[in-house]
């Protein structure tokens, strides 16, 4: 990127002030997983700096992963700082609430600016520096930066994310998200047109699926709803605020009082009216005692009914794969969803997917459930683009390129796996 010596300048003197600064370029050694190295850097650091530009803000991009994936570990806790002109840049649709700080004229209208070499940790790297109108005006800058990083508010956020991570022992789904997103997506628009119709309803006509605080994807195996469950999660963290991948050989992963405690403390992360409101429970300390119909009404519907909507947009949690937390023909966490779900405040709504089985529809048979049929030309029509753009090179220049796709279609039978 053609920013980076200001990234390095800006790197290197956080350094020079005590901050152990976590930099993808240096940190993410050959032959690492790159989406395991970049979480497990931005899960062990307390705050996380964005510097948007035209590269930066590419789709896709890895940079945009970056930003996704910090919005899911830190929430909250992260600013931006935007190095190219807003005409230019085109910012994930996930950080449009994060107000950034203004740097895209570092290069002219500041007085000279050169390159120069700075000795720091990592060795000699060259750094931006300039004639004293530039440099006035970059210190300036970095006084801001310096106030955020270093603030009495990020501090506490910090502090109390540990806090709530001791009591709430919240489980991760990076490894089930980092491999659905690991396998490409294309297409299901759809689907996502359908999931916004229901979170925020554009006809004037009252649409009464809206009302319901559970929005269900249901198919066969195959049909992609787990990756669709993590698409949504990653390109729409600014709607979808927890997500929960249940897994059905990872008990963890599957109980229900796992699940509930885990999406507790990915809202807090999200929410600091709610987190405030978490951290004063009395009964914070003594969760383990609880079953999940008490977690749910302790963690998260009495103190979100205390969260002012204020008129917001729904916001969403996804939970992928309700079958797998099956066992002995019951579902213990789809009974405690059918039966307090309606029990959320109205700004907040369940997007859940699972497949056809008798203890996921029974609990939920009021709903009304988008069903993920294969034989659908919206779904053949998904899976020839998919088919084209994986096999694009063997079919290249062959006169019988749509009969082959058209026979690898039937023979799927429309599904992906």
């Amino acid at each position: 990127d053609a920013n980076e010596e200001l990234v390095r300048r800006i790197k290197a003197d956080l350094e020079e002030r005590g901050h152990d600064v976590w930099f993808d370029q240096n940190e993410i050694k050959a032959g690492d997983h790159w989406r395991r190295s970049i979480t497990d850097g931005i899960t062990g650091s307390q705050k996380f700096v964005a510097f948007l530009s035209k590269h930066s803000t590419r789709d896709p991009g890895v940079c945009r992963d970056e930003i996704a994936i910090a919005l899911g570990v830190k929430g909250g806790n992260i600013s931006t700082i935007l190095v190219e002109s807003e005409a230019e840049v085109q910012p994930p649709v996930n950080i449009s609430h994060v107000q950034w700080l203004d740097m895209h004229d570092w290069k002219s209208g500041r007085g000279v600016v050169r390159s120069g070499t700075r000795q720091t940790k990592d060795g000699p790297v060259t750094v931006a520096e300039g004639e004293a109108a530039w440099e006035n005006w970059y210190q300036a800058q970095l006084a801001e930066i310096v106030r955020v990083v270093e603030s009495d508010e990020s501090r506490r956020f910090a502090g109390e994310i540990e806090t709530l991570n001791t009591h709430l022992k919240p489980i991760k789904s990076d490894a089930r998200l980092h491999t659905l997103l690991g396998k490409g997506f294309v297409g299901r628009q759809w689907l996502f047109d359908a999931v916004e119709q229901w979170r925020i309803p554009q006809s004037e006509f009252h649409n009464p699926q809206s009302d319901s605080r559970l929005f269900w994807i249901t198919g066969d195996p195959g049909v992609g709803k787990s990756a669709f469950a993590a698409q949504l999660t990653h390109t729409r963290s600014d709607a979808v605020i927890a997500a929960q991948f249940v897994e059905w050989d990872k008990p963890d992963h599957r109980d229900a009082r796992r699940v509930i405690r885990s999406l507790a403390f990915q809202l807090a992360t999200r929410l600091p009216d709610y987190r405030k409101l978490l951290l004063t429970l009395p009964e914070i300390a003594e969760l383990d005692r609880k079953d999940p119909a008490e977690l749910f009404d302790s963690l998260l519907a009495n103190p979100l009914s205390s969260v002012i909507g204020g008129g917001r947009e729904r916001q969403l949690i996804v939970i992928d794969a309700l079958d797998e937390a099956g066992e002995a023909g019951r579902n213990p966490l789809v009974e405690m969803l059918a039966r307090h779900a309606p029990r959320l405040p109205d700004w907040l709504g369940l997007v859940v997917t699972s497949r056809p089985e008798s203890a996921v529809q029974t609990p939920l048979q009021e709903l009304n459930p988008f069903v993920l049929d294969t034989r659908t030309e919206a779904n053949r029509a998904d899976l020839r683009d998919y088919l084209q753009q994986k096999l694009a090179p063997q079919l290249h220049d062959r006169p019988d390129a749509d009969r082959l796709l058209g026979q690898i279609l039937e023979k799927s039978e429309c599904v992906f796996i």
